[in-house]
């Protein structure tokens, strides 16, 4: 049918052999760095398209503009718990809260505790919704 001689032969499947080899290494590391990192490694102040205003208090958007929520934003059920509680550092006309408020908890837990917040009321707030630890 066709020849093909012993050089071109072993240079193909030595070169056959290490492209598998090189493929399977990046897949098992690719497969074990998932594990290690946590995504979004930056998290934003605030829900897009809220503002952040002096003492670190995100405002809300005006009535009518995108991102603005659909429930009441004075309340919230942090994880694990069975009642519902203030927003931690909601202002007191309860336009915005204080994102880096003890309130919302430390680390992991604090992001999580946002996530539910901002998914039960229809907020969209990138590096908090849509992370991949909770």
């Amino acid at each position: 049918m066709f020849e093909i001689d012993s050089f071109y032969l072993i240079i193909l499947s030595v070169a056959i052999f290490i492209l598998i080899l090189v493929l399977g290494f990046m897949g098992w590391m690719l497969s074990h760095q998932k594990d290690e990192i946590i995504f979004p490694q930056v998290t934003i102040s605030c829900p897009d398209f809220w503002t952040l205003a002096e003492d670190n208090v995100c405002m809300q958007p005006d009535a009518g503009k995108f991102n603005r929520g659909d429930g009441s934003l004075t309340k919230y059920r942090a994880i694990g718990s069975a009642t519902n509680v203030d927003v931690p550092g909601i202002n007191k006309d309860e336009t915005g809260f204080n994102s880096s408020d003890a309130g919302w908890g430390t680390g992991k837990s604090a992001t999580c505790n946002k996530r539910k917040w901002a998914n039960d009321n229809g907020i969209i707030w990138d590096s908090v919704t849509n992370v991949n630890f909770c």
